[in-house]
């Protein structure tokens, strides 16, 4: 049985009208331009967060005791383990409040799966993103 012409020509422009993302590249944080903590290796358990800046903004969290893994009432103080910068911003973790101490820094557009491998595992503190 044949489809009605206009049936076929709806289907045809709902493609044209529609394109994008796939469902899993949408859920991406480069699709949405975030840059996100995970509180487990290989991007599981806990997640937050932020997005990115406008060109040359910087955003700072001095405190990440003052954030909670989604869903969650567990800050993410000293919780992350692994990263995903779907940004174009460079963004510095610090290991004590207020950027001091030992740093972690994630390049625009990359992931870590493990920041063990950079002695960096459940040590982040404070964030600075720097859109410039």
């Amino acid at each position: 049985m044949r489809k009605p012409a206009s049936v076929a020509l709806l289907a045809s422009l709902v493609l044209v009208i529609l394109p994008g993302a796939s469902p899993a590249e949408a859920d991406t944080p480069a699709a949405t331009r975030y840059f996100c903590l995970y509180e487990h290796d290989d991007f599981k358990g806990g997640k937050w967060c932020i997005t990115e800046g406008g060109y040359k903004e910087q955003k700072k969290d001095p405190s990440l005791s003052n954030n909670y893994w989604a869903g969650t009432s567990r800050p993410v103080n000293n919780g992350t383990s692994s990263v995903k910068n779907g940004t174009n911003c460079l963004v510095w973790l610090y290991d004590a409040n207020s950027y001091g101490g030992d740093s972690y820094y994630s390049d625009g557009r990359s992931e870590d799966s493990d920041v063990t491998n950079n002695h960096f595992d459940n040590k982040a503190s404070s964030l600075h993103m720097d859109c410039s």
